[in-house]
């Protein structure tokens, strides 16, 4: 699936695979690598709620990721995940009024999203 993430200038475009959390019942998760790779340290591949963009956890594989995401969901009480989500959706909502979609780039030969 394709859906957008909000970068820190533009809308991102990224391209992933539906995930269930049974902690967040309803909502739409997706496992995908990361828009950006900035630093050393960041995983090599995250789950996002699909919606808002907001990351939900990541890891060096994509299971490892999903596992981090429901264990981060799931130790987290329903108040908080709903406090969360509602940030996030404001969030999301400021970005899709400033933030313009990034441009067209090449894509990279060597990802494996193509």
């Amino acid at each position: 699936m394709r859906f957008l993430i909000t970068g820190d200038v533009f809308l991102e475009e990224v391209i992933g695979e539906a995930v269930t959390i049974d902690a967040i019942p309803g909502e739409s998760f997706a496992v995908h690598q990361p828009h950006l790779s900035a630093y050393e340290l960041d995983p090599l591949w995250v789950v996002t709620h699909v919606e808002t963009g907001m990351r939900v956890g990541g890891g060096e594989s994509a299971a490892a990721a999903l596992a981090a995401a429901r264990n981060n969901c799931a130790e987290r009480t329903p108040e908080e995940i709903a406090q969360a989500l509602a940030s996030a959706r404001q969030r999301r909502a400021l970005a899709n009024a400033t933030k313009p979609m990034r441009p067209a780039t090449k894509r990279n030969p060597n990802s494996v999203l193509g």
